[in-house]
């Protein structure tokens, strides 16, 4: 979780980056795995990352995140470049942990905000985009094993259901949707199409100035995963914070499909996968505020969750489909 760090710890952490003299160094207060300082130093602008989830031994991880970030990068699209050491490596140590340094871009964060069609269908084109420039890209170090937001996952996530008892719900309505991912999205997820997705193309990881989107932020979650899944993740976080989720929900997807049409299979799947993500919202950040974590943006996470689920079976998969 997010960490406070002297000047000295700084400093000391961004020798093997060759930033040159630190003139200011400033705690971004989103995000909740890892610490993120904007730096501004001789060198220019950039940011400072401390994964406070990993230790040394998963410097494979974080080599896996950055690489694919530099790669979606190097293909023209807006995310940050990750800087390497006079080594030439990603990844450098500050004690235990490991550490990144990335280029920094400018932008203001979306999370909770309404935002225009405009933004948002440019969200949904860069997303495709994305996924078509990893499809066959082999990154550097390992994918994180067995992570629970990633969706082909999901079933693993029942371990987390003990904590819902902790809250006043109808806990069946949430059992119903692991039974539907046994029952229907596993067989169809073999004809659905697969790569390396960012994965948490989510509001908080967005940027933007004037309506344009200036930066895609955070791979920490990318995972070798079916494309669909990021769309199912977009509508949940992006497009359901909207006042009128639904049409926001049809212009992402048209967007999308533009550069990549979906199959049936996958538009098939897509309601569902949309409920599982609100599922996961609820009990894996559920449980997590129920046990190791300050921050009040698990509670957030976990009622916007419980809000989207309801919202997304009030619906139905008929009329969620005309969105398609």
């Amino acid at each position: 979780m997010r960490q406070k760090y002297s000047r000295q710890q700084i400093e000391q952490a961004l020798i093997p980056y060759q930033v040159g003299t630190i003139n200011e160094a400033k705690l971004f207060t989103t995000g909740i795995d890892n610490t993120n300082i904007y730096i501004n130093s001789d060198q220019g602008e950039g940011v400072l990352k401390i994964y406070e989830m990993y230790t040394a031994d998963n410097i494979a991880c974080t080599q896996f995140e950055l690489s694919l970030m530099n790669k979606v990068n190097q293909g023209g699209l807006p995310v940050p470049q990750a800087y390497k050491t006079v080594d030439g490596n990603f990844t450098s140590q500050s004690g235990n942990k490991p550490v990144a340094y990335i280029s920094f871009l400018p932008g203001e964060n979306i999370y909770q905000q309404q935002i225009p069609i405009s933004l948002i269908k440019e969200i949904g084109q860069t997303a495709a985009e994305l996924d078509k420039c990893l499809q066959n890209f082999q990154p550097q170090g390992q994918e994180r094993l067995e992570y629970d937001w990633d969706a082909k996952n999901f079933l693993k996530t029942k371990k987390f259901l003990p904590q819902l008892d902790k809250l006043d719900i109808d806990h069946q309505t949430i059992r119903a949707v692991y039974s539907e991912y046994q029952e229907i999205i596993r067989p169809a997820l073999m004809k659905c199409r697969r790569g390396y997705i960012h994965n948490d193309i989510a509001a908080h990881n967005i940027l933007a100035n004037n309506d344009k989107l200036t930066a895609v932020l955070d791979f920490g979650d990318a995972v070798y995963s079916y494309w669909v899944c990021e769309i199912a993740v977009m509508i949940v976080q992006l497009c359901m914070y909207q006042t009128d989720w639904k049409n926001a929900t049809a212009e992402l997807l048209s967007a999308y499909q533009a550069v990549i049409p979906l199959n049936k299979s996958e538009k098939d799947t897509l309601y569902y996968l949309a409920k599982c993500r609100a599922a996961t919202m609820i009990v894996v950040c559920n449980s997590l505020y129920y046990t190791d974590s300050t921050h009040n943006d698990l509670g957030e996470f976990r009622d916007a969750g419980l809000d989207y689920l309801d919202k997304l079976i009030k619906l139905g998969k008929e009329n969620f489909n005309s969105l398609i």
